[in-house]
């Protein structure tokens, strides 16, 4: 019967938590977002959700405090995160990734320099992601040669932080934070990437600033490369 009220994605992972085993009920819930596993506590039918909290209980007395840690995220369970994510470093599991989750709750509440010195010593142990949430938070401080800096560190490990790079830099613009995408953007066009130019080109355009609209597409066309931006009968003034 309530499978005719709920969307089916919502039932389908729903259904799947209760007919795997308690290992397999683990790895479901810590691959979920945290809005899917939002969606089932607040908006699944009743007798799953209630099932779900029964069940969730069961496993996480199986769970490594890593996984513990990153379910209780999920859930909005930020004290008990916090604890697992601690503890999972003094067992010595996950250690980069576990500073790195802490530096984000710690940013979150507005901690920037407690979130500092978990991003640095995240990046210490070898998890490169972090140096990207360092540059972030360097950046809301002001400090933008240090935040450079860690850009640089991620650019230098190749294709592989190019990506990473352009991906945080097209996030940040499309959650309305500009004056981050447009710092990360730039210091790849700096680098002669090709795709930030072309991104910066489009972002000034929209912002209607001509100045930077018409330095990028001038290099673009150095480049070989002839910028077509519809302006919908809107011209920059």
């Amino acid at each position: 019967m309530f499978k005719d009220m709920y969307p089916k994605d919502l039932i389908d992972l729903s259904e799947k938590l209760f007919v795997t085993t308690d290992t397999e009920v683990s790895k479901v819930v810590q691959e979920s977002s945290h809005e899917e596993v939002k969606r089932i506590l607040e908006e699944g039918p009743c007798d799953l959700a209630e099932r779900f909290r029964s069940r969730f209980n069961e496993v996480m007395s199986d769970v490594n405090s890593f996984g513990k840690a990153r379910i209780n995220l999920m859930t909005n369970r930020v004290g008990s995160a916090k604890v697992d994510f601690e503890k999972s470093i003094s067992e010595g599991f996950q250690v980069g990734d576990s500073y790195n989750s802490l530096g984000l709750i710690a940013g979150a509440h507005g901690d920037f320099n407690k979130a500092m010195e978990y991003q640095k010593l995240s990046a210490e142990n070898g998890f490169y992601p972090a140096r990207i949430n360092l540059a972030n938070t360097y950046f809301m401080l002001g400090e933008y040669d240090l935040a450079k800096a860690q850009l640089e560190k991620v650019f230098s490990l190749g294709e592989e932080g190019l990506v990473v790079l352009f991906s945080c830099a097209e996030q940040m613009e499309k959650s309305r934070n500009l004056d981050l995408s447009i710092f990360i953007f730039e210091f790849l066009a700096k680098k002669d990437v090709l795709d930030a130019m072309i991104s910066l080109c489009n972002m000034y355009y929209r912002l209607r600033d001509r100045k930077n609209f018409q330095k990028y597409k001038r290099e673009l066309y150095e480049c070989g490369f002839d910028v077509l931006i519809s302006t919908q009968g809107n011209e920059i003034n």
